[in-house]
């Protein structure tokens, strides 16, 4: 099962947790949130599995993995204030905590080690991400695209 480079430690989630507004149990065939949609806030998973995918303009499947427990799901998107760029949907019940962009800014404000191990997560994602392209086929076309936009 792979973390798609979004998994926090039990220090990080303890803290996370402290600041979810809520905590939700969903079941298969649930959409969390869909690729494009504005984002709200991020996720953590504390038990289950969610699919994180993403569809091309030409509607392949770019991207498909399986995250489970410690995986933060949305955080990209909310740290940006962007839309989603993936879809997240459950594939086992599951259990979530939901951190708002609000309480989100808050801990951020107040929470400097949490803070940098947040900015330490979404630093290895792009690095990751980086390397997924560097990697992929028609690469260099690839990163062509990326630096003239």
């Amino acid at each position: 099962m792979s973390t798609f480079g979004l998994s926090a430690d039990s220090e990080l989630r303890s803290i996370l947790f402290n600041y979810a507004s809520e905590t939700v149990t969903r079941n298969p065939p649930d959409c969390i949130f869909r690729q494009g949609q504005k984002s709200h806030g991020f996720y953590v998973v504390n038990s289950g599995c969610v699919r994180l995918s993403m569809e091309t303009p030409t509607g392949l499947r770019a991207v498909d993995r399986v995250v489970g427990p410690g995986c933060l799901v949305g955080l990209p998107a909310t740290a940006s204030g962007r839309a989603y760029s993936l879809t997240c949907e459950v594939i086992e019940s599951a259990e979530l905590s939901y951190i708002s962009r609000r309480d989100y800014s808050s801990l951020m404000k107040c929470e400097r080690e949490a803070a940098m191990k947040l900015l330490g997560i979404l630093s290895r994602e792009i690095q990751s991400a980086r390397l997924e392209i560097a990697h992929s086929p028609g690469a260099s076309s690839a990163a062509i695209s990326i630096v003239t936009h």
